[in-house]
């Protein structure tokens, strides 16, 4: 099953109480939410009481992304504000395991990420049966509208192996310049899960539902074809 995921840090703010509902008739099933610390990602993005502000206009899926050197800090308040899903990254500053274990006490999803220029260890393989899902970041932390790392092409692969090894049916997910001319290779190296913003959906004067229902048409015949 193919995953689209819109970026809500990539929206305006202001328009979302009107556009989330329609995405949602769109069959938006999933939507990806950035918070930063303004330290391991040099900025400051959204925070989490927007999930709970998102929360009230949609019961569709909130994954919620931590770039944060710290993520343990977030868990509690991010739990109580509705997050479906709860992704840290592997180059945090706490142990992943301790900070996995948190978030599963709470009984929420999680996910774990990996910036495009770290090469992904066998050694995440103990991790892989708690996972919901495993990201592979395709551009450097929280900025949009940079350039494609094709380094996180290789992490998909790498992914894609420890988890079939695994026996694991965990989401792999792309986060960063997701575009049409990308589909291809998104999908060769494993990915079933996009995170869509600026390169695809969310551009300024855009109607962001039917921009979506573009996307998502497309990107279906190329998943469906690579699936064959």
């Amino acid at each position: 099953m193919l995953l689209l995921a819109p970026s809500l840090a990539c929206m305006n703010p202001l328009t979302m109480k009107e556009i989330i509902p329609l995405l949602d008739a769109e069959g938006v099933s999933v939507y990806h939410i950035d918070i930063c610390d303004g330290h391991f990602a040099k900025t400051f993005l959204l925070y989490p009481q927007f999930v709970a502000y998102l929360r009230e206009i949609t019961n569709s899926r909130l994954d919620v992304h931590l770039y944060c050197t710290n993520p343990s800090y977030y868990i509690d308040e991010l739990v109580d504000c509705g997050a479906d899903t709860i992704i840290i990254h592997y180059e945090c500053n706490e142990a992943v395991d301790t900070v996995m274990q948190k978030i599963m006490d709470k009984k929420v999803g999680v996910g774990l990420a990996f910036l495009p220029s770290t090469e992904i260890p066998d050694s995440i393989v103990q991790f892989v049966p708690s996972l919901k899902m495993v990201m592979a970041n395709t551009v450097g932390p929280a900025y949009a509208g940079q350039p494609f790392d094709s380094r996180g092409l290789r992490n998909m692969k790498k992914v894609k192996e420890l988890l079939t090894v695994a026996g694991s049916s965990a989401e792999i997910a792309a986060d960063g310049g997701i575009n049409e001319a990308r589909l291809t290779a998104l999908f060769s190296a494993g990915a079933n899960h996009l995170v869509l913003g600026t390169s695809s959906i969310i551009k300024a004067h855009t109607n962001i539902p039917l921009e979506m229902h573009h996307f998502r048409q497309i990107a279906e015949l190329y998943y469906t074809s690579n699936q064959g």
